[in-house]
């Protein structure tokens, strides 16, 4: 089947798109709002975009229209400027996403719980401290398409737990790592059962294409 998307429904929409756009990373954000309440909620609309400069972004939509207002992390992020990328393994996957239930502002969901939290090295905005690796951001700019905020952030410091890097190689070891990702209809994703190409037969195709003049 085919859809023309502008002819259905957006809650239509996110069901489609979100179950063939997978796997999703999650950005597990933690924002600090202008009272100084740490903020964390997951959003799996986001990605690496670039690495020189090193730069992320993210969809965070209104709650589910522009009257019941926008969510408290662009609100933060708009507000203050910088915010940190958690990302979240499976041990850390049911806090995870009790954190994207709805908590009215002013509320902290790092304090219901029980995230620990650390310093940043280049912001105020602390992460978690349990997460496998921290992406410390600062906002370059933010654009108002629809009902979606799109935040571009320039990555400022990363943090990768000790036991997960060999940093003479810069190599992370992702099997350790344990990363979720977000897949469609409320499930998440493991990221241990990696596979490779085998770059031999992938040669052996370019040589014999090269070789018939394609």
């Amino acid at each position: 089947m085919d859809f023309n998307l502008a002819s259905i429904e957006a809650a239509d929409r996110y069901k489609l798109l979100n179950s063939v756009i997978i796997p999703r990373p999650i950005a597990w954000i933690t924002s600090v709002d202008e009272a100084g309440v740490v903020n964390a909620a997951p959003f799996s609309w986001f990605n690496l975009m670039g690495v020189n400069p090193p730069i992320v972004t993210v969809g965070p939509q209104y709650r589910h229209n522009f009257k019941e207002g926008l969510k408290d992390t662009p609100r933060n992020i708009r507000s203050g400027g910088a915010f940190v990328i958690n990302i979240a393994n499976e041990e850390l996957a049911e806090k995870m996403d009790r954190t994207s239930d709805f908590y009215p502002a002013g509320i902290s969901e790092a304090d219901d719980q029980n995230l620990g939290l650390a310093p940043s090295a280049m912001i105020g905005v602390p992460r978690i401290a349990a997460a496998p690796a921290s992406i410390e951001c600062r906002e370059r700019t933010t654009m108002l398409i629809g009902n979606t905020w799109v935040i571009i952030a320039d990555v400022l410091h990363l943090w990768i737990k000790d036991e997960l890097i060999d940093p003479k190689r810069f190599h992370v070891d992702m099997d350790l790592m344990e990363v979720i990702g977000r897949g469609g209809a409320g499930r998440y994703i493991r990221t241990t059962d990696f596979f490779g190409i085998d770059d031999k037969n992938r040669t052996a195709g370019l040589l014999k294409a090269k070789n018939k003049g394609l």
